[in-house]
């Protein structure tokens, strides 16, 4: 059974994350996925997105936490199709999101 956070992701988060960001990929990984929650655990989510090609990196984050009101601790990290690529190798939370337990819920 999955993480009941990432079931409220997959079935109200992701359809506006969807609707106002066109990601090309979307991927969660961290404890939820992994299943070794503890009571301050985020859910991690890798966000791909065109949109972001004009907004300053820092400023990504807040904007999609902005945009998509949760009660719950999500952990965005947000890229352009390029910087997602190039970054795969260049960054050790990625290259770990990636080779370890992770969900694909659009692309990837």
């Amino acid at each position: 059974m999955n993480d009941p956070i990432i079931e409220v992701f997959r079935l109200e988060i992701l359809p506006k994350l969807i609707d106002l960001f066109q990601p090309e990929d979307v991927i969660l990984f961290g404890s939820r996925v992994q299943g070794t929650t503890h009571d301050e655990s985020d859910l991690d989510v890798i966000v791909v997105s065109e949109c972001f090609r004009d907004v300053p990196q820092h400023e990504r984050f807040p904007l999609v936490r902005k945009r998509i009101r949760t009660g719950y601790s999500i952990d965005y990290l947000c890229y352009t199709p390029e910087e997602f690529e190039r970054m795969k190798t260049r960054s050790s939370v990625l290259e770990n999101a990636l080779t370890g337990p992770h969900q694909a819920v659009i692309g990837t």
